[in-house]
């Protein structure tokens, strides 16, 4: 099971009310209320998650997490987690 499989588990127990689109690159888009909180890329290997500020500042001192690589105030993290 790869992240984008995980986390489409998870959406339809967790929050019914998100829905997601893919996205023109393939990926998935994840948006409650019109705002894209989560994106999967095409393979399933990474997640990219809209974080508070005080997270976002803590997953860009993880080693394994990209930080907001995706323009759009989102953090990216590979499959395999923060460690």
């Amino acid at each position: 099971m790869n992240l984008g499989e995980l986390f489409r588990e998870l959406m339809e127990d967790a929050q019914p009310q998100a829905g997601s689109s893919i996205g023109p690159d393939g990926s998935t888009e994840w948006e409650r209320d019109g705002v894209v909180f989560a994106v999967i890329a095409p393979d399933g290997m990474v997640a990219s998650f809209r974080l508070d500020p005080e997270l976002a500042g803590a997953a860009r001192r993880t080693p394994r997490c990209r930080g907001l690589t995706t323009g759009r105030g989102l953090g990216d993290l590979p499959a395999g987690g923060a460690g």
